[in-house]
């Protein structure tokens, strides 16, 4: 005696089979709308990459920006139509730029803009509507000091961080507390800033690595 007739065999398998194809569907749809999201997905990610090094950049090129000048800076003034007038120029120990016709100009904790208007305005006396352009030729040094295996002072390299001047002047010594560093920005009279191996270095900065007491 049989317990299922074939037509309920029959009526078994048309819903297996109906239940299969769906399955089937919906799993090509699937991978079909996972294919069309992803590579928008990656393209959100290459975007907000190029934001953040951008953003990174623009706050390097901020601070150079906002850099006050010192002793030992070299300034390339270009003064135009007027080549007697343009030139190198470097700030002496006492914080000015001396320039012909110009004069003495107070540099020290100056921007280069304000050193470019003070040009203009001082010329105006003997030019009709100079034009003046003012650049950091060559910045002056940056010094280490601490728990580094050679102390000392290093030339400006634009945008370098705490841990490549670290590894200019030969890397940590064994005491040195990584965590324990301070820079002092704006002269040896100037308070001691805490900060990381990540922080952007400064013309002039004096950078002190702690020593480390266990």
């Amino acid at each position: 005696m049989r317990l299922v007739s074939d037509s309920m065999l029959d009526i078994v398998y048309r819903q297996i089979f109906c239940v299969s194809i769906m399955m089937i569907l919906a799993g090509c749809g699937f991978v079909d709308i996972f294919a069309a999201e992803q590579p928008a997905k990656q393209g959100d990610q290459v975007e907000s990459g190029v934001q953040d090094r951008s953003l990174v950049s623009d706050s390097k090129a901020a601070k150079i920006e906002e850099y006050k000048l010192g002793s030992g800076d070299k300034l390339k003034v270009v003064v135009f139509g007027e080549n007697s007038l343009s030139g190198t120029y470097e700030i002496d120990g006492s914080g000015n730029l001396s320039i012909p016709l110009v004069g003495k100009v107070s540099a020290k904790e100056s921007t280069v803009g304000v050193i470019e208007k003070e040009i203009i305005v001082r010329l105006q006396k003997f030019l009709k509507s100079p034009q003046v352009t003012v650049q950091v030729l060559n910045y002056r040094p940056f010094y280490i000091l601490g728990e580094i295996k050679k102390p000392g002072n290093y030339p400006y390299v634009s945008g370098i961080s705490v841990l490549n001047a670290v590894a200019m002047a030969g890397g940590f010594t064994y005491r040195a507390d990584k965590g324990d560093i301070v820079i002092k920005r704006g002269g040896a009279s100037a308070r001691d800033e805490d900060v990381t191996i990540e922080t952007v270095v400064l013309p002039g900065d004096i950078i002190t690595v702690n020593e480390r007491f266990f």
